[in-house]
């Protein structure tokens, strides 16, 4: 048993899937109906899209791990088991055959790695093995981190939503951190992850600019690696 692989369940839902690209290609159909429980509108996991970089994330750990889906099926969404096992089927393929497990009490799971968004969730919080919680501060723990964005100058609601946005999806990781600003180069700073390093005083920043798009840094698994090495 010396040889056996490491198990590690990996979530399906905002940390394989991109689950407001269902929402987004749903907007027609969605009704008041069905607030605060989006997840259960019929076929919306159909139409989700991978998360940039989750489906060779998944690929890379079957080469090292023995790797499997661990996901929850909405008890009243009467499409979302059969629409899961095809994006799996659809996006992951034979690395996947027969990995998808469904269920609502994950900490019934063996297993060494639990890679979720919500580590408290569906038994996550009891699971036997080490919680890896997808989306947390790990980053922020080792760096001192803001947003530094911009805000369109003829956009009234721009700066509002931006605020709207990071306080939605980073919380409390980002409170007080989100710095608008045409004049990047006017921050103090060690790095700054940009998709326009030549734009809005990016070029002229003091610290390293990392080119967040290119070919060294195509996604956030290649500036994670490079910043968390």
């Amino acid at each position: 048993m010396a040889d056996r692989k490491k198990i590690v369940y990996v979530d399906m839902d905002n940390v394989l899937v991109d689950f407001q690209s269902g929402i987004d290609a749903m907007q027609d159909v969605i009704t008041s109906e069905y607030d605060g429980r989006i997840d259960e509108v019929p076929h919306i996991f159909a139409h989700m899209k991978p998360l940039p970089g989750a489906v060779e994330a998944y690929r890379a750990l079957c080469e090292k791990y023995d790797c499997y889906i661990l996901s929850t099926s909405p008890w009243s969404n009467p499409t979302a088991a059969s629409d899961k096992f095809a994006w799996v089927k659809k996006y992951l393929g034979d690395v996947a055959h027969k990995r998808l497990i469904l269920s609502h009490h994950k900490n019934l799971n063996r297993g060494d790695y639990l890679i979720d968004d919500r580590p408290n969730k569906c038994g996550a919080d009891e699971f036997e093995g080490e919680v890896i919680a997808f989306g947390s501060e790990q980053f922020c723990e080792k760096y001192d981190c803001y947003i530094l964005s911009t805000s369109p100058w003829s956009n009234p609601t721009a700066a509002s939503d931006k605020f709207d946005w990071v306080k939605k999806y980073l919380g409390d990781a980002a409170h007080k951190r989100l710095i608008l600003s045409h004049h990047k180069n006017l921050n103090r700073g060690d790095y700054l992850i940009d998709d326009r390093p030549n734009k809005c005083g990016a070029d002229k920043f003091e610290g390293e600019v990392i080119a967040f798009g290119s070919e060294q840094f195509p996604n956030w698994d290649s500036v994670l690696s490079y910043l968390l090495k």
